[in-house]
């Protein structure tokens, strides 16, 4: 079985269609996508949401096959991952852990890392190969989907200068709230993950004209079928 995370549940409804079941923040129900069975599982929003609640959900299905986090997200740079677009992680990173200087974080100056994967200690950021979990889920990724860095944030970015500063210190693509807490508990659980995303707006001052945030959660319908109309026996 495979868990599909959103943080909301109108994320929820937008990318599962008539399969979405409702439920509140904090809950899971079971569904059946395409014939395979899943776990439908609203967070909350926020990396303590997530941690909190898909704890809940590992210790309560220790046999799931693998996790997929989606909804939408800010992207940092437009022309490498549009309004509407799509993009999945290749990299989660959490850049408010450590010892904070004038110039970043430093999250290795701290002494305790987030956790640990084999002999690999993880630090503030996590590499994630979206196709070879693709494949270890039974998925596939459309070639059209952008591969990107991202980087998850407790608070949202509002400013030019504080998106600019992520951007250039961590080479982020696309920013969520949800998404290393998910990643760190999947890879501490050897459970393949997944974070796809579709752009709502550009990351940086609150612009709500410049949203397109309808144009988002249409494409967020559209990532299911894409991912599932091609099962990999």
């Amino acid at each position: 079985m495979l868990a599909l995370i959103f943080a909301t549940a109108r994320e929820s409804r937008a990318c599962l269609g008539s399969a979405h079941v409702t439920i509140k923040e904090g809950q899971w129900a079971q569904i059946t996508i395409h014939g395979r069975p899943c776990l439908q599982v609203i967070t909350g929003i926020g990396p303590i949401n997530a941690a909190l609640v898909f704890g809940k959900v590992l210790a309560t299905f220790p046999d799931l096959h693998g996790a997929l986090s989606l909804g939408i997200g800010g992207s940092f740079d437009l022309g490498e991952a549009d309004l509407g677009g799509w993009a999945v992680a290749t990299e989660e990173i959490w850049p408010e852990i450590g010892i904070k200087t004038k110039e970043c974080v430093h999250a290795q100056a701290l002494g305790f890392p987030q956790g640990q994967t084999g002999r690999d200690a993880i630090w503030d950021r996590m590499s994630i190969d979206p196709d070879r979990n693709a494949r270890a889920m039974g998925i596939r990724i459309p070639e059209s989907m952008v591969r990107v860095p991202f980087i998850t944030v407790a608070g949202v970015t509002s400013t030019t200068e504080r998106g600019l500063f992520l951007q250039t210190i961590y080479k982020c693509g696309i920013e969520n709230m949800e998404g290393f807490s998910l990643g760190l508990a999947c890879a501490t659980h050897q459970l393949p993950f997944l974070e796809i995303r579709t752009v709502s707006n550009k990351v940086g001052p609150r612009d709500k004209e410049t949203w397109r945030i309808d144009k988002a959660f249409d494409r967020l319908g559209k990532v299911i079928p894409a991912l599932f109309a091609a099962n990999i026996p």
